[in-house]
């Protein structure tokens, strides 16, 4: 079963009460348990300031994501900001799939998001019979316990506060 979506999409600089039904979409599949994983915007911009979608909606159910690289410093090509943007991934110099069956690096929020959707699905494999039984239950409440899960464990960088 689906417990996260990575999110690598978006309308740089878009604001979000021009989406309403892009941001209800998200609050509906967060509803169903799945919790969607946002990149932000490939360029150094406050999205606090600018917009950005889907990283700038507020819904509950995503974890919006900016790019840092091997030394866990902000991207300088990678969007932040204060209360839009939750954490950051590796997303510089990730080994990906190119085209004509090749592989090589790429870099980009969209790097650095998978990294926190199968974090996502690591919790969720790892959950124990009470948390499944929640899970079937409650499944809008047990996705945003995964979700808190992983935002109270990432390390804080000075880059990123």
């Amino acid at each position: 079963f689906v417990v996260a979506d990575n999110c690598s999409f978006g309308v740089n600089q878009g604001q979000p009460e021009d989406y309403p039904i892009w941001e209800a979409m998200y609050d509906s599949l967060g509803a169903l348990g799945i919790l969607s994983i946002g990149a932000t915007a490939n360029a150094n911009w406050d999205i606090d300031v600018v917009g950005d979608i889907p990283t700038g909606f507020e819904t509950p159910y995503m974890i919006a994501v900016t790019n840092t690289d091997r030394n866990d410093a902000k991207n300088t090509s990678a969007a932040y900001g204060d209360t839009t943007i939750d954490l950051g991934a590796p997303g510089t110099g990730i080994i990906s799939t190119l085209i004509n069956n090749n592989y090589g690096n790429k870099s980009g929020t969209s790097m650095a998001t998978p990294h926190v959707a199968g974090a996502v699905a690591l919790l969720m494999s790892a959950g124990d019979t009470l948390f499944m039984e929640s899970y079937k239950n409650n499944p809008g409440g047990a996705v945003l316990q995964i979700k808190n899960h992983i935002l109270n464990g990432v390390d804080t960088v000075p880059d990123l506060t």
